[in-house]
């Protein structure tokens, strides 16, 4: 045929944001990111290209999540998390937030035990 698509469903009635900011973030292979929180911020996080590893805390235990193209994780607000590239490819995440840049609350320094 000529055309093929996939439909990645975003937003519903559970999940819905009120997006102030979308930005691209690219990970040059296996890059690991830092641990942070955004305290006022409610984020999704498309994978374009690539896959990568999204941690969290829960229940003061770190859980990990592999994304894949066309998958994404809603990142709630107050929720300690990271993300790390996990291919070797260059990962593209589009990140969709109900906050601009300039007014997020962050924390970005932890200590776990």
């Amino acid at each position: 045929s000529l055309f093929k698509s996939d439909i990645v469903k975003i937003f519903n009635k559970k999940n819905n944001i009120n997006i102030k900011e979308i930005y691209l973030v690219s990970i040059s292979g296996k890059l690991k990111k830092k641990w942070r929180q955004h305290i006022n911020a409610k984020k999704i996080l498309i994978c374009i290209t690539g896959v990568y590893k999204f941690f969290y805390i829960n229940n003061k235990k770190i859980k990990t999540l592999l994304i894949k193209e066309n998958e994404y994780v809603v990142v709630p607000k107050k929720i300690i998390f990271k993300f790390d590239g996990n291919s070797l490819l260059k990962t593209k995440i589009l990140v969709l937030s109900d906050k601009e840049n300039n007014k997020l609350k962050s924390k970005n320094f932890f200590n776990f035990s």
